[in-house]
Order: structure tokens, then sequence, then C-alpha cells
């Protein structure tokens, strides 16, 4: 009987833990501001009224095989100054949850890089700690003391919501290009600690985008509900 309720409480724990929903650009799709996206749970994305956006060209993000087509941002590049709300080439989400929101990307180098917290109206940029960037599957990458990127990366950033917020992602100078995003909720509590340390050795662990890793994989994962960085 004890087993029986220990494979439940596992099953129900990977339940809570990796529940999300994906959208994803596909090759022709054209972002159009009058319409936002409303189909993944808890999370509403809008494109401002101000940008314009190319049909998506296939291309594989390097980071996150779910991802095949890609946008540029057209039109006026990304704008930001700390305290104003940015202007140009971005992308809004509105979280009614929280949760993890996994962005994926087409990154210039050497161009300021923000993801941006209204705050009451305030507009902060989140710190660069807060942000977990891949260039690919298994490379993290980071940005310098001007917020900017190495090199370009077809990838993901991945970063924590909060409900009630809004977060707006883009690059100075430059436009960010768009493949779409996943979001993920946070789990429940009450669920996690039901399980045995014994099983939380033995659960997957999974990166930012709820794909499985192995043990050589570096960077920030979740497992048993829980995030940590190897």
């Amino acid at each position: 009987m004890r087993k029986f309720f220990t494979l439940i409480a596992v099953s129900l724990l990977t339940i809570g833990a990796y529940a999300q929903g994906t959208f994803a650009l596909t090759e022709g799709a054209t972002p159009d501001p009058a319409t936002p996206v409303t189909s993944v749970n808890g999370i509403t994305l809008t494109y401002p009224d101000e940008g314009t956006w190319l049909a998506a060209a296939a291309y594989a993000n390097k980071a996150d095989a779910d991802f095949t087509a890609y946008t540029k941002g057209n039109g006026v590049s990304g704008a930001f100054t700390e305290g104003r709300a940015p202007t140009g080439c971005y992308y809004e989400f509105a979280p009614t949850a929280d949760g993890t929101l996994t962005v994926a990307i087409c990154a210039n180098a050497a161009k300021p890089f923000y993801v941006v917290a209204k705050n009451n109206g305030a507009y902060t940029a989140l710190e660069d700690s807060k942000l977990t960037i891949m260039s690919d599957a298994s490379t993290t990458a980071t940005l310098d003391e001007n917020h900017a990127l190495a090199a370009k990366i077809y990838g993901t950033v991945a970063f924590d919501v909060t409900a009630g917020e809004t977060y707006d992602v883009l690059i100075t100078g430059s436009k960010l290009g768009f493949f779409g995003f996943k979001f993920a909720t946070s789990s429940s509590t009450a669920i996690k600690t039901v399980a045995t340390a014994e099983q939380a050795a033995n659960t997957a662990v999974y990166n930012l985008a709820g794909q499985r890793v192995n043990k050589s994989f570096k960077g920030l994962v979740i497992s048993n509900g829980k995030k940590f960085i190897r």
C-alpha cells in the first residue's frame, strides 16, 4: 500500500512541476500587433503597434528543437532607458500565473539585451543574473558589462515571472528575432513534499525548456520540482 501511494505522489509531482504550454511560429507566419497570442494558458504575448515583423523563415533554434522558424523584427530597432517604457521592436508578456518563461530568440552580438519588468510603471531591467541564456542545448551564454552577448545566438532566454507583472524582451540598437516561447507554471508545494528523499535522488532532471538532460548538463536545471544550478 505504501508503494502504491508513493507512485501516485511521484506522478502528481511530475505533472505539477513540468506542466507547460508552447507557442511556436511556423514558416510563413507573420506576427500581427492587432492580434495578441493567448493560446498558452497563464500568459499573453503582445507585439507593439510601432513594430513590424517579417514572415517567419525556417530555421532550427539551436537551444530548443521545438522551435523551427523565426521572424526578423522589422522597422524600428528596440530602445530602452531605465525607468521608461521600451520602444521599437520588443515582445511583451503578461502572465496571470507565477512561473518560468522561456523565449526563443535570435539576438545579435554587441547589442545590449534586456528583459524589462513594468514594476507599476517604473520599467526596470531584470538583473543579468536572473536570466538564463542558452546559445545551444548545453551551452550557457553570458552578457558582458554592457548587457551584450559576445556572439550572435539562435537560442533561448529563460526567467521567472510573477502574475500581474508585464515583461518586455528586446535588444537595443537592433531588432530581436523571435521563434516563440514556452511558459511553465510554478509547481505545487503540497505535492512536492510528498516525495521521499530516495525518490528525489532518482527523479529526472530537466532544463528550463522542459527537456530532459543527462548528468553532464551544466547550468540552471529543474529536478523534483525545484530549480538549482549545476
